[in-house]
């Protein structure tokens, strides 16, 4: 099935007919995969370029790096994704769990390496904005993933493996028709939100989330299925059963309850709390990782504040497996979620040809962050108000709740 996945990420998540090149990104746990979809890739006359991504190398380097030099390394820069943009390539993240490089990195020294990732691809930043550039995110198994998901089990490698290939659909037939089925539901979805003309967002579970947050003027909700610059259907994660938008930032009031653990940079955040005023947060707990969870918050004025609100399904077919995946890629299509951070220019008409600062006139979060976590539970409920005050359920017991389900 490695082949069908292969076929999968080159022929529906990207878009290589209006890209010079494939620029493969890669951990090193993850090689021989990288090297085969190098392989495959060249086979069908695409050229492809690899990036080697080595935590262990990175890690090491920043250890005996001062604080004031961290920003002038190139090892910590993002500027590789830059030239990539520039030339008018296409990008296959390829993601995977590795070993928690980062514990042995004081605070100070990891915040300045999250800060000189962010401020080094500004063109890379552009490009993703206007849809000009083909990008995909996509997983694949290591030794070290397996055997946290599962630790007594010496076919854990394989297992993942067949999870990994069920919840992408790779199982199936044909699994670009059957992804061409989900997104046509995902922007069915899509449509039916979007005439409704929603003022309002209300959320309410068992766990205590109790929030409203509000839509821009001209919202659109959009799904993993949209149009890029040159009208050809691409899916940046692989997987993606999401439909999404950006509320107002100004506008979140309440308090959101995580429903799964957040893994930050292989640093985990659980059972956490954030508290809303006038769009920003302004109180928060956590059981564990409550220090990364202020430091995310608290890394830029604009990270304490909405850029995203996705609705998932409960009873999605990632959150049927029972696992935590530990990644957000895959947690995050297994229930609601939202993201702190910026926002994205497709979240309005007409967005993607308005500068950012327009869009933030608008309500579209401008930031150089973007952290999704999980919020969905099976008691979900979510009450669209209208622009007429209508109430009108769209979430029921974890679950989309409107015709076009």
């Amino acid at each position: 099935m490695k082949e069908k996945y292969a076929a999968l990420l080159l022929e529906k998540c990207l878009d290589l007919k209006n890209s010079t090149y494939l620029y493969i990104s890669y951990p090193k746990e993850v090689e021989e995969f990288a090297y085969f979809m190098k392989e495959f890739a060249e086979k069908r006359g695409i050229k492809v370029k690899l990036g080697l991504e080595d935590a262990s190398l990175i890690v090491d380097t920043l250890l005996k790096t001062s604080l004031e030099d961290i920003a002038f390394n190139p090892l910590f820069q993002r500027t590789e994704w830059n030239e990539v943009a520039k030339d008018g390539g296409a990008i296959l993240f390829i993601e995977t769990v590795t070993e928690d490089y980062f514990s042995k990195v004081p605070k100070d020294k990891f915040e300045e390496l999250m800060r000189t990732r962010r401020n080094t691809k500004p063109i890379y930043d552009e490009k993703l904005n206007t849809k000009e550039l083909s990008w995909c995110i996509a997983a694949y198994p290591c030794e070290h993933w397996a055997k946290k998901l599962f630790p007594n089990d010496n076919d854990a490698y394989q297992k993942l493996l067949e999870l990994l290939y069920h919840v992408c659909m790779i199982d199936l037939e044909s699994p670009i028709l059957a992804w061409e089925e989900e997104l046509e539901r995902s922007r069915k979805r899509a449509l039916y939100l979007n005439s409704l003309s929603i003022k309002q967002l209300h959320y309410q579970n068992g766990l205590g989330t109790n929030f409203t947050v509000e839509l821009p003027e001209h919202y659109q909700f959009c799904s993993a299925g949209e149009k890029n610059a040159y009208g050809i259907d691409t899916i940046v994660n692989m997987p993606s059963y999401e439909v999404f938008t950006s509320p107002d930032y100004r506008t979140t009031e309440g308090v959101i309850y995580s429903s799964k653990p957040l893994f930050y940079q292989g640093r985990k955040i659980d059972e956490f709390s954030l508290t809303f005023s006038n769009g920003k947060v302004v109180d928060m707990t956590a059981k564990e990782g409550y220090e990364i969870l202020k430091g995310i918050v608290e890394g830029e004025e604009s990270s304490s504040y909405l850029g995203e609100v996705a609705l998932v399904d409960f009873h999605s077919p990632i959150s049927d497996t029972g696992k935590v995946f530990e990644t957000t890629l895959l947690d995050e299509n297994a229930s609601c979620h939202i993201a702190l951070g910026c926002g994205f220019s497709e979240a309005i008409i007409d967005g993607k040809n308005m500068t950012e600062e327009e869009r933030y006139k608008k309500g579209i979060n401008k930031s150089k962050t973007h952290v999704d976590f999980m919020i969905g539970t099976s008691d979900l409920m979510i009450e669209a108000i209208t622009t007429k005050g209508e109430k009108i359920l769209i979430f029921k017991d974890g679950d989309f709740y409107f015709p076009s389900k």
